[in-house]
């Protein structure tokens, strides 16, 4: 669940002139509650104002914490203690941090301590290989594998690992960046491109962890059920 402006969106391909609005998604935690109904047991949520630094969806993201019966797992914008903490302390589950983590090494470490590995998660966002920060407007010279070899040495063992010229196009996956991290032995959430269930079966084959799926979902190219269905017998 991207959220932007209190209500659910999509970007397409990560950019912000880019927006998919979709009708009855005015109440997150309706929509939210949907996927619950379904059979979902954790909630993905991204606040898109916050990772682009013009407003917030945190009251949005602690009400689906505190109302919802399923784990939330929230990222965007979480660039500093204060923010990271308010979301751990209001009932998420677990955060993704994304420039924080690269930039602010000490305060990654100190949220891992006190909360452990299972509650921080890392966003590696990218494009053709190349890391991306502050809500993908900052490209880097840094690889995935390079970034991902770097933070899991400091303990991470979650990691987004996000296409964002993918994500939001219903293009199908790419698998090259994500087999190389997968193959570093972190669990991998793969992010970007998810259009049909065979997509979610060659993620499954492949030995990621999890998948992010959004627009497929809301334009009723499958259900939730049947996605679930169909990565239990792979």
């Amino acid at each position: 669940m991207d959220l932007m402006g209190g209500r659910v969106v999509r970007l397409v391909g990560g950019r912000a002139d880019r927006i998919l609005n979709f009708r009855g998604l005015q109440d997150p935690v309706a929509v939210a509650e949907r996927w619950v109904g379904e059979g979902a047991e954790l909630i993905h949520v991204v606040d898109l104002d916050a990772a682009l630094g013009r407003g917030s969806n945190t009251d949005i993201i602690l009400r689906l914490a505190s109302h919802v019966d399923a784990e939330v797992q929230a990222g965007g914008g979480v660039r500093t203690l204060r923010k990271a903490l308010e979301l751990l302390e209001g009932g998420v589950w677990r955060i993704i941090l994304g420039t924080m983590a690269f930039r602010h090494r000490e305060k990654l470490r100190k949220l891992l301590s006190s909360y452990g590995p299972e509650r921080v998660a890392v966003a590696v966002d990218h494009s053709r290989g190349l890391v991306r920060l502050r809500g993908w407007l900052e490209q880097t010279p840094m690889t995935v594998v390079e970034a991902v070899e770097e933070l899991s040495g400091e303990g991470v063992e979650y990691f987004l690992v996000t296409d964002v010229e993918r994500d939001g196009t219903l293009s199908g996956v790419k698998l090259d960046v994500l087999r190389e991290v997968v193959e570093m032995g972190v669990k991998a959430m793969a992010a970007g491109g998810v259009s049909t269930l065979d997509d979610l079966r060659r993620l499954k084959r492949l030995g990621v962890w999890g998948a992010v799926v959004g627009r497929a979902l809301y334009e009723g190219r499958f259900t939730l059920r049947e996605a679930m269905e169909a990565v239990s017998y792979v």
